[in-house]
């Protein structure tokens, strides 16, 4: 049982790292969670071959969260995939995310594999083999730009963070947040693995609600300021450090052995 990071950038492009996408792999089954921008050449570089992604989970729409998705199944169209691929997306967004697929010409019917579309409500467990399984709750991520952008209600203003459960391992990933409340959406599990962008709030903050979250680990990622971050885990004390670990593209954290 593993999590690689895919990509550990923020939305500001960078020569240095992808965009935040993590993969977490079981003995039968795997989950791709979010896909932005260059999705396709970043599973590349961490030697991903298309066809093996089973799952696909976006977290929310911006370009580096979704837009690569029409690009990644077009590359398994390519390679003559069989196998069926499950896309699950928050279900005030489903309708949004058809129409983003036709727009870019992906029909299901013109495909070589069963593309499922699947709408999830928040707080719904969906599992996708015995012992691996996601919930889903709503962040502040993207509150102000609904309350900016009033003429297009229409759309669906959703964010969500999600809690993974993994055989005995529970693993909150925060995606993109947009208050500190966000971050303590899960405090009602007991949480092994506590992953967390790093760039909408500081290190500080993020630090304080990994501690109230009981987590073994701190894992950084979706980071912009490297200077920032870099300055903030020098001052942390020798065993502090030892529970935090700031994720670069390709990091694999073993889910058995916490490294």
């Amino acid at each position: 049982m593993t999590i690689k990071f895919i990509g550990t950038g923020s939305g500001l492009t960078s020569k240095e790292r992808f965009h935040s996408s993590i993969f977490i792999e079981t003995n039968n089954s795997n989950l791709l969670i979010d896909t932005g921008d260059g999705i396709s050449k970043a599973l590349l570089f961490q030697n991903i071959n298309f066809s093996y992604i089973q799952n696909i989970l976006i977290t929310h729409f911006h370009p580096d969260h979704l837009s690569g998705i029409a690009s990644l199944i077009i590359q398994m169209k390519l390679l003559n995939r069989i196998k069926p691929l499950n896309v699950f997306i928050q279900n005030q967004l489903l309708n949004s995310i058809k129409a983003f697929l036709k727009v870019h010409y992906i029909f299901s019917e013109n495909l070589n594999f069963r593309l499922n579309l699947n709408g999830c409500n928040f707080n719904e467990e969906i599992s996708l083999e015995r012992n691996f399984s996601f919930l889903l709750r709503k962040n502040n991520h993207i509150t102000d730009e609904k309350k900016s952008n009033q003429n297009y209600e229409n759309i669906g203003y959703v964010s969500a963070s999600v809690l993974i459960k993994c055989e005995n391992k529970v693993i909150i990933y925060t995606s993109d947040i947009g208050n500190v409340e966000d971050l303590l959406l899960f405090n009602d599990f007991k949480c092994d693995f506590f992953i967390s962008e790093a760039t909408h709030l500081s290190p500080e903050e993020i630090y304080a609600a990994y501690l109230k979250s009981d987590s073994d680990k701190l894992i950084l990622t979706h980071i912009e300021n490297e200077q920032k971050i870099s300055l903030w885990f020098e001052n942390l004390t020798e065993d502090e450090k030892r529970n935090v670990i700031i994720a670069k593209d390709g990091f694999v954290l073993d889910l058995v052995n916490g490294s």
